[in-house]
């Protein structure tokens, strides 16, 4: 007769098997909702990426991955932008422009803390074009900098706890 432990044990184990499996059965992307009182979207996959914006339950976000350690790789929500270096940009409207350059570096944006831009998610090339949603001089090390507010580009990410969210499909209304 084999102890209780090992059927807790067991248990356990067949939980831990069947909650990834349910995961990878998901087709990406897909739709969920904030599902907690409030939830920071952060700059990369964890807590020590710094948050860019700050959720409330109900608001919707297009999951594009799961990644390890519990956190979703989300579409850049309403509201999001990044920075990149104006000297770099041609303007071709009030608030158009396309690149002059080659491998301009794009860094994610930051509503809870303006002057944060660290975390650099992309390139662009000449040719692209960009909208620019406002401007603003950083100082760097090397001088003061004009950079221009831009939309999120295409393949830009931001991350946030799965536990926070619900998918729309799993929502069943009372």
């Amino acid at each position: 007769m084999r102890s209780p432990w090992f059927a807790a044990l067991c248990l356990i184990l067949v939980g831990s098997l069947t909650a990834p499996a349910e995961a990878q059965d998901r087709k990406f992307p897909y739709e969920a909702v904030i599902s907690i009182d409030g939830e920071y979207v952060r700059s990369g996959p964890g807590p020590s990426f710094y948050p860019t914006d700050k959720l409330k339950r109900g608001d919707k976000v297009m999951v594009h991955r799961h990644d390890p350690g519990g956190w979703c790789m989300i579409a850049p929500p309403p509201g999001s932008f990044s920075w990149i270096l104006a000297k770099n940009v041609k303007k071709t409207g009030n608030d158009r422009g396309v690149l002059n350059a080659n491998k301009v570096v794009v860094h994610v944006g930051s509503s809870i803390n303006p002057d944060e831009f660290t975390t650099i998610q992309g390139n662009l090339s000449q040719g692209d074009a960009v909208e620019i949603l406002g401007e603003k001089t950083f100082a760097f090390e090397d001088g003061d900098k004009l950079m221009y507010k831009i939309s999120p580009i295409k393949r830009e990410w931001r991350w946030i706890p799965r536990k926070a969210l619900a998918a729309t499909d799993s929502i069943h209304s009372e």
